[in-house]
């Protein structure tokens, strides 16, 4: 898409923002920058993206059946990520970081889930760094909680995310998180309480919060099971059904105040 015609279609949806009675940002910062463009804050509530809570249990896997699939050992830790191979998911990070811990001397594989623009480039940079026989590219998938059920732990190197949905469903799962720390992640990856944040762009750093999961087993099962819980009370379907309906009756409730009593009355 153009410039222009983006530029356009921004324009037309901060006219759209302006118009409604309520809206909702997934994230603090989007909601900021609304406010920013001249979207009337008191008419906006943030209400993050979730994950259907019930698709993602844990023990609805067989992890061993599945690694064998995809050709990965038994005996070793598996570190993955998900999403679409794209720039704005800074994949190249995550092969830096992969390189960083087998230098390191870590024993493990690196998984990523999913397809897009960039697989060949990333496959290439995989050898370029001498660890494609460390690597697996799964592929597009549709049975995404099932290939994130092999994971040991689950990386997201993003620089941006409008919701962390993968991170969710990896911590739905119960899979130890490390993250980028950006506003947008962080508030489902609570530094030192739900996972583990590094510094974004930065493969030093990613390696130094994997190093310290894969050497605490206990530490790492903590972080796993608080991201659970965190999930399934703030960020599944039942608590965004209730914002969303707080939200409607807060509209409605402004609407009719402002209908005059005798109308009502009427």
């Amino acid at each position: 898409v153009s410039a222009p015609v983006r530029s356009l279609a921004h324009k037309y949806n901060l006219l759209l923002c302006r118009l409604c009675d309520g809206l909702i940002a997934v994230n603090p910062s989007l909601m900021r920058e609304l406010i920013d463009e001249g979207v009337p804050g008191e008419r906006m509530v943030c209400i993050p993206n979730t994950v259907d809570f019930l698709d993602y249990d844990p023990s609805a896997f067989d992890a061993a059946a599945i690694k064998r699939e995809l050709n990965l050992p038994l005996d070793v830790p598996v570190i993955g990520t998900a999403g679409r191979l794209a720039p704005v998911k800074n994949l190249h990070v995550f092969l830096l970081t992969a390189k960083e811990l087998l230098d390191r001397g870590w024993r493990a594989r690196f998984v990523l889930i999913g397809d897009g623009l960039l697989r060949k480039e990333l496959e290439a940079f995989a050898r370029q760094l001498g660890i494609v026989e460390h690597v697996v590219f799964t592929g597009w998938r549709v049975d995404i909680a099932r290939m994130l059920s092999v994971l040991d732990i689950f990386v997201l190197t993003s620089l941006r995310e409008t919701g962390p949905i993968a991170a969710l469903e990896a911590m739905a799962l119960e899979k130890p998180v490390v993250a980028s720390d950006v506003e947008c992640i962080a508030v489902a990856v609570r530094n030192g309480e739900t996972g583990l944040l590094a510094r974004p762009n930065d493969p030093s750093s990613f390696a130094e919060a994997l190093s310290v999961l894969l050497r605490d087993k206990d530490e790492a099962l903590r972080l796993s099971h608080a991201g659970r819980r965190l999930v399934k009370e703030d960020f599944s379907g039942p608590s965004m059904v209730q914002r969303t309906l707080e939200l409607y009756r807060n509209i409605l409730g402004r609407k009719i105040s402002q209908v005059p009593a005798d109308a009502l009355a009427a």
